[in-house]
């Protein structure tokens, strides 16, 4: 069973755009991109709206940008995920490398062993 999440606290303060309810913003739906223009949500987008509904809200409905140290943490997190990203790609790579040094020592023991019993 999903865990229960907790209710979205009312927008208030700074943070709260010109004209917007003082209700929470799970509903909200973009008016800039309405639904009927065939907008296509991105991965970016449902992470951002799975981690924290409400940064989602201020970022894609509100239009509200990260501050510039939240943003130099932001490209420091996608620089470490390349990083990790090539990573393992090169650990596929010697996977592969590794089975393939396998198979070649197996099919050479297999070799020598069935010379060494022809010659005898």
């Amino acid at each position: 069973m999903p865990p229960r999440r907790r209710a979205i606290p009312p927008v208030s303060g700074p943070a709260a755009p010109k004209g917007a309810s003082k209700e929470a913003p799970a509903a909200a739906s973009p008016p800039n991109r309405p639904r009927s223009t065939g907008y296509i949500v991105r991965a970016s987008e449902l992470g951002s709206y799975s981690y924290c509904r409400r940064a989602w809200w201020l970022r894609y409905v509100a239009g509200l940008e990260p501050p510039a140290a939240a943003r130099a943490r932001l490209e420091g997190g996608h620089w470490r995920h390349a990083e990790h990203g090539r990573g393992l790609w090169m650990a596929g790579i010697l996977w592969k490398l590794g089975v393939a040094c396998m198979i070649v020592a197996g099919a050479l023991a297999l070799f020598w062993l069935l010379t060494g019993m022809l010659t005898h």
